[in-house]
């Protein structure tokens, strides 16, 4: 469920003699899209990348990508701009007009019976329509929420990456932070003057001017998001590290403070950066998703909930995935295995192998092999498996974990407690799961 923008144009952009080649085409769209943000003050939110002959691109550092293709003799474009709000949504069709202009193409937008900008807005160009529109979605998710709540869920999530809020105790994540569930009924019976307040609270990118509200509720986003709360270790941390200082100074070039929990959350931040650690959460509300647990869906099927300051690293081209910090880690990774023909039980448990103390895992089990002798650097590396069996095979998440002290041990098998199996088709699993 979202807001949706698509477009193509019917030819690429001409060159000399006939038209670009698709890969010069993406790299020209690339170049004017990075010139297009760094004149709209949007230059340290910019990224951008090419895979499997799609550009990806980024204009603001709280949404996801937009998707260029060179498809046949023209140019198709997707993105979802509800994460964003009705700005995020104009500015994108105002850098779409520019690059147009800029590679000498038309984007095609369809009719206005059937528009490929969901809102009508990139033919109409009427602003306050776009914001209505998207109060109108704010109204959906909130109604959505309510049918949620009325069923006994105390933990909902709304416009954000799935498991980023495994931490909160109860209450509404959202882009920009947490919302108590009473503002999902309470949402049903505001005035339409009171719902366009609470739903220009709600997303990051309400007005079509950068200005000083712009600039808070991004920082906003970007802490409650984005930032790990840790020293930069990857290119995503300094990316959204950059993103988070630009929105701090133009905070203040453009008004000066900032709200007493965004201060005092920003001020955590730098700390977390100079001092390698982030600070405890000291209230519920406290902002910053990843300064409590996170849930992770490592594999198909297999979650897990960390810390999310964590550090995660992808391994063996996607095999294996690893998550660590300065004293300890933990590898995971996933094996499908086949029934022995006419054998009720699919799988046999090596003798060394013990059932972990404490809760049952939901619909998997784990067991961990003894832990060995320490290695020549004083580091224990303890195995163990989970396992999901069903008719015909078994789903394993293979897990080692490493740590030096018997406390840090304890703390790691704690989290491996945490690990879930979401059951599937498994045949599904079959073609997904490496």
């Amino acid at each position: 469920m979202g807001i949706d923008v698509q477009a193509f144009t019917r030819r690429r952009p001409k060159k000399l003699f006939g038209q670009m080649s698709a890969p010069d085409t993406l790299k020209a769209i690339d170049t004017a899209a990075r010139d297009w943000a760094h004149t709209n003050e949007l230059g340290p939110f910019f990224r951008s990348a090419t895979q499997d002959g799609t550009l990806y691109v980024w204009i603001y550092a709280l949404t996801e990508a937009l998707e260029f293709r060179a498809r046949g003799e023209g140019l198709s474009l997707g993105v979802r701009t509800s994460n964003g709000g009705p700005g995020y949504h104009a500015a994108i069709i105002d850098m779409l007009d520019a690059l147009g202009q800029k590679l000498g193409v038309n984007w095609d937008y369809g009719s206005a019976a059937d528009c490929g900008d969901e809102t009508g807005y990139a033919l109409s160009r009427d602003f306050s329509d776009l914001q209505r529109a998207h109060t109108h979605f704010f109204q959906s998710i909130m109604n959505i929420c309510a049918d949620s709540a009325q069923n006994g869920s105390t933990q909902l999530a709304v416009c954000l990456p799935v498991g980023l809020s495994a931490g909160i105790e109860q209450g509404i994540a959202t882009p920009l932070g947490i919302l108590p569930i009473e503002r999902a009924f309470e949402t049903a019976e505001l005035n339409d003057a009171d719902l366009a307040m609470a739903a220009a609270e709600f997303f990051p990118w309400w007005p079509k001017a950068r200005e000083p509200l712009f600039w808070r509720s991004t920082l906003r986003g970007l802490l409650w998001t984005m930032i790990a709360w840790r020293p930069v270790h990857t290119e995503d941390d300094a990316y959204f590290v950059a993103a988070a200082r630009h929105a701090r100074d133009k905070v203040r070039l453009t008004s000066g403070g900032l709200p007493a929990d965004l201060e005092e959350a920003y001020r955590d931040f730098e700390h977390a950066l100079a001092n390698g650690a982030a600070l405890p959460v000291r209230a519920t509300d406290a902002i910053g998703y990843r300064r409590r647990t996170i849930s992770h869906n490592v594999f198909r099927g297999w979650w897990i909930e960390l810390p999310g300051t964590l550090i995660e690293e992808s391994l063996d081209d996607g095999g294996a995935v690893q998550f660590y910090d300065d004293d300890t880690a933990m590898r995971l990774s996933s094996l499908l295995i086949d029934a022995p023909a006419g054998s009720s039980e699919p799988v046999k448990w090596l003798d060394d192998f013990e059932d972990l103390p404490g809760d049952i895992l939901p619909h998997a089990e784990l067991r961990l092999q003894p832990p060995p002798p320490p290695d020549e650097d004083g580091l224990i590396h303890q195995f163990g498996i989970a396992m999901h069996t069903y008719d015909g095979g078994a789903s394993m998440l293979l897990c080692t974990i490493t740590y030096a002290t018997p406390e840090q041990g304890d703390a790691l098998r704690a989290r491996l407690r945490t690990i879930r199996f979401q059951p599937d088709d498994p045949q599904t699993q079959r073609a997904s799961v490496n």
